[in-house]
C-alpha cells in the first residue's frame, strides 16, 4: 500500500492485509487457546481481545500524527514495520505448549464431525451477535444523540465511554468471570443488562453514566465467548473449528451492520439501530443456550479435555 500510486494497487493492499489479518485471528486464537488449555484460558483469551481495540485506539492516535509530520506511505510502512516486529517475536520467543500439542498438531484433519460442526457455528454466531450489538453503539450512537439535540462533539465524547471503559475491562471481566465459575450463566446475564443499559439510553436519556455501564456490562462476555470454539472441538480439529467460527463471524459482520443502517432508513427512527443491537444481544443468549443444548447432547462425544473450564 505504501508503495502504491494509484487505486487499483492500493485497493490489492488492502485485500492482502485484510485477508492476512483474517488468517492471523484464526492462527493467534488458536495457540491461545492451546497455550493456556486447562488454566486460566479464559483470561488469556481477554487479554487478547482486548488487543484488538487497543492496537487500533493507539492507531488512530498515532498513525495520523505520524502521517502529518512525513507522508501517509510512512505510516504504511510503520504498520508493516510494526508487523514485522510482531513475526519475529513469535519466532524467538513462542514454544508449542508440549509435546501432545505438537503431535495433536502434526494429526491436524480437516474433517470436524457434524457435532464439531454445528457447535463451532453456534459459538460463531454467538461472537457474531455479540460484537454486532456493541458495533451499533459507537457507530450510530452519536447519531442518536445529535437528533436527541446534542451537538456532534459532545454526542461523540459521550458515545466513546463505552469503548474506552471495554479497552481495561475485558481482560478484568474475564479473569473474574473466569473465577466466578458459571461462565454461561454470566455471559447471559451480561447480555441482558447490556442490553437493559441502551434500552435505558433510547428511553430515558444518554449519559456518560450509561454508557460507561455498557462498557462494563460487554466486558466479561469476551474472554468467555472466546473459549467457545476451543470447547467445540477435540484439539487436532480446533484450527479447523477456529476457521468455521471466525467464518460466521467475518460473514456476519459483513452483513448485519448494514441491516441496521437499512432499519435506521426505512423507519426514519435513529433509535432503530439501537434496537437492533438490542435484539442482537437476545440473539446471543439464544444461540448460546442452544449451544450448551447441543454441548449436553453430544457430551459423550467430545473429549473432556476440551473443557477448560467448569460450567
Amino acid at each position: 500500500m505504501a508503495m502504491a500510486t494509484e487505486l487499483p494497487l492500493l485497493l490489492a493492499g488492502r485485500v492482502l492485509s485484510g485477508a492476512g489479518a483474517v488468517l492471523l485471528n484464526v492462527a493467534v486464537t488458536k495457540m491461545v487457546t492451546d497455550w493456556f488449555e486447562g488454566h486460566n484460558v479464559v483470561s488469556a483469551l481477554g487479554i487478547l481481545v482486548t488487543s484488538w481495540p487497543l492496537g487500533i485506539a493507539l492507531a488512530l492516535i498515532a498513525l495520523p500524527m505520524f502521517a502529518n509530520n512525513f507522508d501517509w506511505a510512512a505510516a504504511m510502512y510503520l504498520t508493516a514495520a510494526m508487523s514485522a516486529v510482531a513475526l519475529l517475536s513469535v519466532v524467538a520467543f513462542y514454544r508449542s505448549p508440549s509435546s501432545r500439542q505438537s503431535e495433536q498438531a502434526r494429526r491436524l484433519r480437516l474433517n470436524l464431525t457434524r457435532q464439531e460442526l454445528l457447535l463451532s457455528i453456534l459459538a460463531g454466531l454467538v461472537w457474531t451477535c455479540y460484537n454486532i450489538g456493541f458495533i451499533i453503539v459507537p457507530a450510530f450512537g452519536p447519531a442518536f444523540l445529535t437528533a436527541a439535540g446534542s451537538n456532534a462533539e459532545t454526542a461523540s465524547a459521550v458515545v466513546s465511554t463505552a469503548s474506552w471503559v471495554i479497552i481495561p475491562a475485558v481482560p478484568f471481566g474475564a479473569w473474574l468471570a473466569e473465577r466466578i465459575g458459571r461462565p454461561t450463566a454470566t455471559m447471559i446475564a451480561c447480555f441482558l443488562l447490556s442490553a437493559c443499559a441502551i434500552t435505558a439510553v433510547i428511553s430515558v436519556g444518554a449519559s456518560v453514566a450509561l454508557f460507561a455501564v455498557i462498557g462494563l456490562t460487554f466486558a466479561p462476555p469476551g474472554g468467555l465467548i472466546m473459549a467457545l470454539p476451543g470447547e467445540a472441538a477435540r484439539p487436532q480439529h480446533r484450527a479447523v473449528a477456529m476457521g468455521v467460527y471466525y467464518t460466521c463471524y467475518y460473514a456476519g459482520n459483513g452483513m448485519l451492520p448494514a441491516l441496521s443502517g437499512y432499519a435506521r432508513d426505512f423507519s426514519g427512527d435513529a433509535a432503530a439501530p439501537l434496537w437492533f443491537a438490542v435484539a442482537m444481544l437476545v440473539l446471543a443468549s439464544a444461540f448460546l443456550l442452544l449451544f450448551e443444548a447441543a454441548r449436553f447432547r453430544f457430551a459423550s462425544t467430545i473429549s473432556e479435555s476440551t473443557r477448560p473450564h467448569v460450567r
